[in-house]
């Protein structure tokens, strides 16, 4: 288990675990330390990762890896223009704001694909996925 869960007691086998990484662009150090404590939990937590990305063609690639550990994922752009915009990038069609997409064989995300200013909501299983967007995932 991951030490800082560990420490306070956090258990994903029993507890539904949320965490929010915005850390003003030391995201391409923490989330790739974080892989291994995602492959091994015994449910997945609900990630909101708020990218202000410099990473390296290297890290960009371990951040692609830990995106795609999740089956279902939006990318929600960032709060200024860009025009050129993915076409998974939320367009607010789903009810509750945040429609998500599949990624079933986890092969979704290239290191070109990780964005360097936007967040991403990353859900494990369907019906967390199916809380978030009542609609369901768009596969």
């Amino acid at each position: 288990m991951w030490a800082p869960l560990r420490r306070y007691g956090v258990h994903t086998a029993n507890d539904h675990v949320f965490v929010k990484i915005d850390t003003e662009g030391a995201e391409a150090l923490i989330v790739p330390s974080l892989i291994e404590w995602v492959k091994a939990a015994p449910r997945k937590p609900t990630i909101f990762l708020s990218m202000h990305n410099k990473a390296d063609t290297e890290q960009r690639a371990k951040i692609a890896e830990f995106l795609n550990l999740f089956p279902f994922f939006a990318v929600l752009p960032a709060r200024h223009s860009r025009p050129n915009r993915p076409a998974y990038y939320d367009k607010g069609t789903c009810m509750a704001g945040v429609p998500l997409h599949a990624n079933a064989k986890g092969d979704h995300f290239t290191e070109a694909m990780v964005c360097k200013w936007c967040d991403y909501l990353l859900v494990a299983d369907e019906s967390r996925a199916k809380a978030v967007c009542p609609e369901g995932p768009k596969k």
